[in-house]
C-alpha cells in the first residue's frame, strides 16, 4: 500500500509539470506569433520607406539632368566653369528627399547668377540704346535657368552699371537675390537635420523594434510660403518700376554719358557683394559634403536592414 500511494503521489506530480510545461510551451507560441507579427509590420513599413526613396532618387535624377543640360546651354567661359564647379559631386546622390536636393540646385543656380553679375559689374559699358538692346537679345535668346537669365538680364541694363552714394537698382536686385539664396539655404538646413535625424532613428528602429515612433519636427511648416512668394514678386515688381524710371531720366539727361565715365570703377559695394556671393558659394560646397555624409549613413541603415531582416 504505501508503494502505491507514493507512485500515485509521483504521478500526479508528473501531470502537474506536464501540465505547466504545455502552459509555458502554449504561452512562448503566443509570445513568438505576437513578435513575428511585429517584425512583418515593421519591415513592411522599412520597405515602403526605401521604396519611397529610391522612386525620389529616380526623380532627382532626371531633374539633374535637365538642371545639367539647361546649364550647358548658357554662356561658356566663365559662367559655364562656374556652373561645372557648383555641379560637380552630382546632385543626383541617392536617399535624399526631393526638396533637400531641390533646394540645393537652386541655391547653386541663384548663386551662379549672383556670382556672374558681380564679375561683370564695371567690366562692360553700353554707350547707345541699340547695343543694350543686341545684348538683351543675346541673353534672352538662351535657354538657360530662370534665374541666370534674369541675373544676365540685369546686367545687360546701363542702370545697373551706375555708380552713386545711394544704393542703385542694381545693387537692391542682388541683393535681393542673394536674400532669397539665403533663405533657400535656411530651409535646406532645416531639411538635412531632419533626414540625418530620420536616419538616426531607423537605425534605432532597426536595433529596437520597441523604440519609440517618429517624431516628425515641427519647424519645417511651409505654410507662409505662398506670401512670401507674393511679396518677393510684389518686391520685383517694384525693382522692375524703378529700374525703367531711372532708364527713363537717364535717357532724358544730357549729361548721362559724361556721368557714366566719371563713375568710380573701384565701387566697395561691388567687393562687399563680392563677399556676399563668395560666402553662398561655399555655403553650397558645404551643403553638398553634409549630404555625402548623410548619404554614407543612409547607406549603412541600409545595410544594417538588409542584415537584420533578409527577407525585406
Amino acid at each position: 500500500p504505501s508503494g502505491s500511494t507514493g507512485a500515485r503521489r509521483e504521478n500526479e506530480r508528473l501531470r502537474h509539470e506536464r501540465s505547466q510545461l504545455a502552459e509555458d510551451v502554449l504561452r512562448l507560441r503566443q509570445q513568438s506569433v505576437l513578435r513575428e507579427a511585429q517584425w512583418q509590420q515593421e519591415r513592411r513599413r522599412l520597405s515602403k520607406q526605401d521604396s519611397e526613396l529610391r522612386l525620389e532618387d529616380a526623380k532627382l535624377r532626371q531633374e539633374d539632368s535637365a538642371l545639367r543640360e539647361a546649364l550647358g546651354k548658357a554662356e561658356t567661359g566663365a559662367s559655364r566653369r562656374r556652373a561645372a564647379s557648383l555641379l560637380s559631386g552630382g546632385l543626383g546622390a541617392q536617399g535624399f528627399t526631393r526638396k533637400s536636393k531641390a533646394a540645393l540646385a537652386v541655391a547653386a543656380v541663384v548663386v551662379l547668377g549672383c556670382a556672374c553679375a558681380v564679375h561683370f559689374f564695371g567690366s562692360c559699358f553700353i554707350d547707345d540704346a541699340e547695343d543694350d538692346e543686341d545684348l538683351e537679345e543675346e541673353y534672352y535668346g538662351e535657354d538657360a535657368a530662370s534665374l541666370l537669365a534674369e541675373a544676365k538680364a540685369e546686367l545687360s541694363s546701363t542702370s545697373l552699371r551706375r555708380r552713386r552714394s545711394s544704393q542703385p537698382p542694381r545693387m537692391t536686385k542682388i541683393q535681393h537675390m542673394c536674400d532669397k539664396c539665403q533663405a533657400v539655404m535656411n530651409k535646406f538646413w532645416k531639411r538635412t537635420t531632419r533626414m540625418d535625424r530620420l536616419v538616426q532613428w531607423i537605425k534605432m528602429k532597426i536595433q529596437n523594434p520597441g523604440a519609440p515612433d517618429w517624431d516628425e519636427p515641427d519647424d519645417l511648416d511651409d505654410d507662409d510660403d505662398d506670401d512670401k512668394k507674393k511679396k518677393d514678386d510684389d518686391d520685383e515688381s517694384l525693382l522692375d518700376l524703378e529700374h525703367e524710371e531711372h532708364r527713363r531720366r537717364r535717357g532724358h539727361n544730357k549729361q548721362g554719358k559724361e556721368e557714366l565715365e566719371a563713375e568710380d570703377m573701384n565701387n566697395p559695394q561691388d567687393a562687399n557683394m563680392q563677399k556676399i556671393v563668395d560666402d553662398l558659394a561655399r555655403e553650397v560646397q558645404g551643403a553638398k559634403k553634409e549630404l555625402d555624409r548623410i548619404k554614407e549613413n543612409a547607406d549603412g541603415a541600409r545595410k544594417m536592414a538588409k542584415e537584420d531582416m533578409p527577407g525585406m
